[in-house]
Order: structure tokens, then C-alpha cells, then sequence
């Protein structure tokens, strides 16, 4: 194991002021430039650009990036990180297991997030800032084609692990879904147990999952070395 400190394991911890606002006021025709380096338990090293986390940030709605906020670039950072620790066992794991997302997959993928924005149109125009010409560019597809691979390894190793029961879901529907529904939508008719059990059983996987994935992150970030490359580490 690398001897880290905490401050550099939990990036946003990392940063000082005067390092984010530097790299949030980063022009464009810097996307290049190397902002942290992972370097793993087999001395392989990956360099993390300022375009890597414009790309994140990109990715999500109401999210400003021309320039990002300092806690944005934090987050940002902090989620490529994240994706760049899995990203080598998802992809030598599904090469064993000669799995790999189809080109309907990574269109399927596009489409979901494009869901998220009010058109294509405004979707294109943020990920242009990050480098990339349309949604159709093969860079653009290659980052979720990556993610596919790490959403298929969190899949097999996580959320297939998690079967709800009858008894678990309805317990749900009682003590949280309708709680809470009847705080967001007073008056409204509350769906029944059967039009709304999918959605529960989603949500009860995806958190449980969620809390497992953290507690494996906590783990593989303590067995690799992260440099942030803004800052000198006697500063820190």
C-alpha cells in the first residue's frame, strides 16, 4: 500500500482555494492539461486532464463549466478519480468474460443522458466545451463506452447481490415512498403498492449497491497514489 495521507486520498480536501479558482478560470485550449496523476498498486500511471472533469461536468444538468464553480471541480475530480480506479479491473474483467457493450448499448446511453437536458441541442453545445465536435464523436463515445464497462462490473459485483423481498418493498412503500410523496405531491392520489413496486425495488437496489460501491471505493483509494498536479504537495 502507498503511504497516503488523507489529504491527498479525499481530493476535495486536497485543493486549496487558490489551486481550484486557478483551474476553474482555465481557458478551453487547456483541456490538455494534466490536473492530477493515479498511480496503481502495479505502478501504472494515469494522467487526469482538465478536460477529463469538463467532460463530468458536462454531463450534468445545471452545472455551470465556462467557468465551473470551485465545488463543482472538487466533485468533478473526485468522480474521474473514482472511474479511473475502476476502470482497469471493469475492463480486464469483461475481456475474460468476453462482455462488451454493443453500439446500441453506448446509443441507448446517449439517449438516457441527452433525457436529462431540455434538447440534443444543449446537451452538444456543453460537451463541445469539453473538447468533443458532436454526441456522434467517436472520444465522446469511447468515454461512455468505458462507463459501460464500469456500470456492467458495479452490476455483477454490487447490484445483482441485492434482492429485494414482498416484505422488505412494502415496507418501503409504507415508512418511505408514501411519506414522502405525500410530502412532495399534498393532495394527490397516491399510486398503489403494485403501480409503484418496480420503482421501489430500483430504488432499494441502487441504494443498497450504492453504500457497497462507497465502501469498496474507500478501499481501492487507499492502494493507489494520487498527485494533484496544481499544487505542490508541500503546500497542502
Amino acid at each position: 500500500m502507498f503511504g497516503l495521507t488523507v489529504r491527498v486520498l479525499f481530493v476535495c480536501a486536497a485543493f486549496t482555494a487558490h489551486n481550484i479558482t486557478a483551474l476553474s478560470q482555465t481557458p478551453a485550449a487547456d483541456l490538455a492539461r494534466p490536473v492530477a496523476k493515479l498511480t496503481d498498486h502495479s505502478g501504472r500511471t494515469v494522467t487526469i486532464r482538465y478536460g477529463d472533469v469538463i467532460t463530468q461536468l458536462a454531463l450534468q444538468p445545471g452545472t455551470k463549466i465556462d467557468p465551473p464553480s470551485k465545488g463543482a471541480m472538487e466533485y468533478g475530480l473526485q468522480f474521474v478519480l473514482d472511474q479511473r480506479i475502476l476502470e482497469t479491473p471493469a475492463l480486464e474483467e469483461a475481456a475474460a468474460f468476453g462482455w462488451q457493450p454493443s453500439e446500441k448499448d453506448i446509443d441507448q446511453r446517449v439517449r438516457e443522458i441527452t433525457s436529462f437536458f431540455p434538447s440534443p441541442t444543449d446537451l452538444a453545445a456543453r460537451i463541445k466545451q469539453a473538447g468533443y465536435y458532436s454526441l456522434q464523436d467517436e472520444k465522446f463515445r469511447d468515454v461512455l463506452t468505458k462507463r459501460l464497462f464500469i456500470d456492467w462490473y458495479l452490476d455483477v459485483h454490487f447490484r445483482r447481490q441485492i434482492r429485494p423481498t414482498s416484505e422488505i418493498e412494502e415496507k418501503y412503500y409504507r415508512e418511505i415512498f408514501i411519506p414522502e410523496f405525500r410530502r412532495s405531491r399534498p393532495g394527490s392520489l397516491i399510486p398503489t403498492m403494485d403501480e409503484v413496486r418496480r420503482q421501489i425495488s430500483s430504488t432499494i437496489v441502487n441504494e443498497g449497491s450504492r453504500i457497497e460501491i462507497e465502501k469498496h471505493l474507500i478501499r481501492a483509494r487507499q492502494r493507489v497514489r494520487i498527485e494533484i498536479v496544481e499544487a505542490a504537495l508541500d503546500s497542502w
